[in-house]
């Protein structure tokens, strides 16, 4: 997701957060030094969380950012609409609340 970076407000930071049941992490790009959709970005999820690319599903909720990227670094990816209905079409599985998450996994 992007988000504002609090000690620069004028610097959008872009993180990726990965985790497991009870174990979050995030990653952010000025700690890798490249924002999304860059693939380095992605590639250091996984490398923190420990796992390889087939064996994650990236949840993000900017189509191009999040989920072109994700499937560019050879992720699957979900994209999560915060409950709006999707503008566009896609093969990719479409969540509109986090709860859904459970019928992906």
């Amino acid at each position: 997701t992007t988000v504002e970076c609090p000690l620069k407000p004028s610097r959008a930071r872009t993180s990726c957060t990965v985790g497991v049941p009870h174990e979050e992490r995030l990653v952010g790009s000025d700690e890798v030094g490249w924002r999304k959709p860059h693939r380095i970005l992605f590639d250091a999820a996984i490398e923190r969380l420990g796992v390889r690319a087939d064996e994650a599903l990236f949840v993000g909720d900017t189509y191009e950012l999040d989920v072109v990227g994700a499937t560019a670094a050879g992720l699957a990816a979900a994209w999560y609409t915060r409950g709006r209905a999707a503008d566009r079409e896609t093969s990719h599985p479409v969540i509109a609340d986090l709860a859904d998450l459970n019928r992906l996994l």
